[in-house]
């Protein structure tokens, strides 16, 4: 009643698994009141988590609500199977957090790393497998168990780039990390160790919400698990994606995520070929925006169309409401 009277057009959540907003969106709904999710999670998915995401929605009952907008075909088909959500009410939008990085793409607004850098996107050891753990469902981040997550993979893959800058102290080199933390102070434990106990002055070890500019700044990335391979790939950057350790073991096939870009990039077997890959890069003229094919089809599967401005469409989704 009080959101009534205070003429509240409609209620958001993020996330269309939250028990919790499912009660509040019920209750909003037998009120008049349009319950919308703008479910923001998993953009790319692996054989694995796919199938777990379905099992985890058949639990939920039914979507009482009145959309669900999800980025792409796949989340709405988990949604579809699950049985959680009928198809007319899932509306497919892409991500708005790319449509400063595809208004630059269109108007040709990106150098061409005039700096020649290279940025390793960082990952945790549960990259891949972050949604599952044996049969519990635990979300961890770190752990000292290889059979559980990436132990050797990120020590392997962090020491490398360690090694390259400071093999390569003309070269500025960059390590970013999604937050702080304890992962700040992994990543800084690899690096003195590799480094003779300090950091290289041209390494940063950084945090915060600019990938994408560190993409257009950059002449090489290092990633994996990331949509940072589909938006440097579609800039014509060198993408390197490392497949050895954990991640080339034929039992990690099932929680590889995004599997399908392997064709798409420059892959590294072993970390002494992702040392070597590396400085072969750094002197290798760029591909050009949107040479890369592939990465550009996947770009557009997870992310949304180049053309499509998601914000507006967003918003003028909403505004009908």
């Amino acid at each position: 009643m009080l959101l009534k009277i205070k003429k509240v057009d409609f209620v958001i959540s993020a996330m269309a698994h939250y028990p919790q907003d499912m009660h509040f969106g019920n209750a909003f709904r037998l009120e008049g009141i349009p319950y919308i999710v703008l479910h923001r999670a998993g953009v790319i998915v692996n054989e694995e988590s796919y199938k777990l995401l379905i099992q985890r929605y058949q639990k939920m009952g039914i979507f009482r609500g009145s959309k669900i907008v999800v980025q792409n075909k796949v989340i709405e088909d988990i949604l579809l199977k699950s049985g959680y959500c009928k198809r007319n009410k899932i509306v497919i939008i892409g991500s708005t957090r790319m449509d400063i990085f595809s208004q630059k793409v269109n108007n040709s607004q990106f150098s061409d790393a005039e700096n020649n850098s290279l940025t390793l996107f960082s990952f945790t050891h549960s990259a891949g497998r972050s949604i599952i753990n044996g049969s519990n469902n635990i979300h961890y981040n770190w752990t000292k168990n290889s059979n559980e997550g990436l132990v050797s993979y990120f020590d392997n893959v962090h020491s490398q780039v360690a090694l390259f800058a400071m093999k390569n102290p003309g070269i500025k080199v960059n390590i970013k990390l999604k937050w702080e933390d304890d992962w700040y102070d992994k990543v800084e434990t690899i690096v003195k160790r590799v480094c003779g106990g300090e950091i290289p002055k041209n390494l940063s070890i950084i945090s915060g919400s600019n990938g994408s500019n560190l993409i257009f700044e950059s002449k090489v990335i290092v990633a994996f698990g990331s949509t940072v391979i589909l938006e440097a790939g579609l800039l014509g950057r060198h993408v390197i994606l490392p497949i050895f350790d954990e991640v080339g073991e034929k039992s990690f096939r099932r929680y590889f995520p995004l599997y399908e870009a392997i064709n798409g990039c420059n892959v590294a077997n072993n970390k002494e070929e992702l040392f070597n890959l590396i400085s072969s890069l750094m002197n290798t003229p760029l591909n050009g925006l949107g040479k890369n094919k592939k990465l550009k089809i996947l770009y557009e599967k997870f992310l949304g169309k180049l053309e499509d401005n998601n914000e507006d469409l967003l918003i003028n989704f909403l505004k009908g409401f």
